[in-house]
């Protein structure tokens, strides 16, 4: 303390000054792809289904949601759905 205030080092004041920052958008961390296998799962289509519209093969689908899952901590596909409805990115019709 100096003249009656605080110092703090640079590190410790870039810190505490994150504190005050909103939390980032869970996705804004997904790839595009991990996107639109989001949208995809929450519209009720099955792994060979998003493997079929994406071109790529069913196993690629399983690690782009695994990493979603991972991303958004999420663990099974209800939750899922619910953040997809919630965030607007698909709807219960």
């Amino acid at each position: 303390m100096r003249s009656g205030r605080r110092y703090f080092s640079a590190q410790i004041a870039e810190s505490l000054a994150g504190r005050d920052a909103a939390p980032p958008d869970p996705l804004s961390m997904l790839s595009v792809r991990e996107g639109q296998v989001l949208r995809l799962l929450a519209d009720g289509k099955t792994t060979v289904d998003i493997a079929s519209v994406l071109e790529v093969s069913p196993k690629t689908v399983e690690t782009y949601r695994a990493r979603v899952y991972e991303k958004l901590d999420i663990h099974d596909l209800p939750t899922l759905v619910r953040f997809a409805i919630q965030r607007g990115l698909t709807s219960i019709d």
